[in-house]
């Protein structure tokens, strides 16, 4: 894999594992801060820092208690001490071999501190134990293990299994414009231009501002020798430059004959938008909800501008 996409790579595991870690704040909101409240401190500092002392105290005087066991890994992960969340984590499954929040946040302690193998073992244990749970595919946690597992292997070119594991990670989760990004990356890595393109496209959708995602799909289109696409993408990197007029004299030419599409009529209603001309913007995407139904960008461009000018 070339210096550029290993860059790219590394910012989007930085990404992911700061991703991770408000997922386990919010998992120790929910469950380890019932400790630190029930043990009759409601009233004192509820901040990380002052949950740890309390949840510390609580660990020594019930050492064999899992659940707060993870509660405190959780806690150590946020504050940055690692071995520490590892020790927890681990004494948690000697507790109980197959908790899955304790494998949860052993995993995310390994890729924080860059211990990747370690990281693919043990989440690849909670992923099978949980390949015949019915509700695995509710999960927002599993699906973000399946996407941080597929931004490691992308990492190191396992450009299959990143595929793989990106694509279990949006079966369960398809609003991650994240995800959608990593696996057109990974597409493209392994020369399927016209999979890389859907999934940019897909990316964009959840986030019209994705600037990213259009350098990339610049290059899928290109790769895939369509010349209007890569006008498109390069139509809105002009847009997100604040080249507002630039970017609708492009979006103009393909919207009268190679690129009619959804995506094309929504540039130019965001392009008009920014110019201030809500007339033609309320024209625009209305015009893009008549190719696409489904456009969220596009009733929330019309929300914004409210009744029509």
């Amino acid at each position: 894999m070339g210096k550029t996409l290993t860059n790219s790579v590394d910012r989007w595991l930085l990404r992911a594992i700061l991703t991770t870690s408000v997922l386990l704040l919010l998992l120790l909101a929910a469950f380890g801060g019932y400790y630190y409240v029930s043990s009759g401190s409601r009233a004192g500092d509820t901040s990380l820092g002052g949950q740890l002392a309390p949840l510390e105290k609580q660990v020594r005087e019930r050492p064999n208690d899992a659940e707060l066991r993870v509660a405190l890994a959780n806690l150590y992960v946020e504050k940055g001490r690692l071995d520490d969340a590892i020790g927890q984590a681990k004494a948690a499954l000697q507790l109980r071999k197959d908790h899955g929040g304790a494998l949860l946040v052993l995993g995310t302690a390994y890729m924080n501190d860059g211990e990747y193998d370690e990281a693919i073992q043990v989440w690849q244990r909670l992923v099978e134990l949980n390949k015949d749970n019915p509700m695995a595919k509710q999960s927002p946690e599993l699906a973000l293990v399946h996407h941080n597992l597929g931004n490691i292997y992308l990492q190191r070119g396992q450009l299959d299994d990143a595929v793989t594991e990106f694509e279990a990670s949006l079966a369960t989760d398809r609003t991650n414009a994240d995800t959608y990004f990593l696996l057109g990356e990974a597409r493209l890595g392994r020369e399927d231009a016209k999979g890389a393109v859907e999934a940019y496209r897909q990316a964009l959708r959840l986030t019209p501002g994705f600037s990213e995602a259009y350098t990339s799909l610049n290059k899928a289109y290109q790769a895939e020798g369509n010349a209007a696409g890569a006008s498109y993408a390069q139509a809105m990197l002009l847009y997100l430059d604040g080249l507002y007029d630039e970017a609708i004299a492009k979006l103009e030419v393909l919207a009268a004959g190679e690129m009619n599409a959804a995506e094309v009529h929504l540039g130019m209603g965001m392009a008009y938008e920014k110019l201030g001309k809500k007339g033609k913007a309320y024209q625009e995407y209305e015009a893009a909800l008549s190719l696409d139904p489904k456009s969220y960008a596009a009733r929330q461009g019309l929300g914004r501008l409210g009744a029509q000018p």
